[in-house]
């Protein structure tokens, strides 16, 4: 569990707001700095998601203006 609280407190959110649509962009990281490739990115309680690319990157685009709960998997991680 502390391995994947680590990793969501490295993610960077970026948000921007076009034409009342909005955009989460981030990276997951370990607690070592390491990009975790193919780490599924998700929103809560909707059909919604992705993978992170080669360098643990991350985006979520066209999604209506509001507050989002991200949930993180990643396989070997709790």
């Amino acid at each position: 569990m502390q391995k994947l609280v680590l990793c969501l407190t490295a993610v960077l959110f970026s948000f921007s707001l076009l034409a009342q649509t909005a955009s989460i962009k981030g990276t997951i990281t370990d607690e070592t700095e390491q990009a975790l490739v193919g780490a599924s990115v998700l929103i809560a309680n909707t059909g919604t998601g992705t993978t992170t690319d080669l360098d643990g990157k991350f985006e979520l685009s066209n999604l209506k203006e509001g507050v989002y709960t991200l949930l993180i998997s990643y396989v070997g991680y709790e």
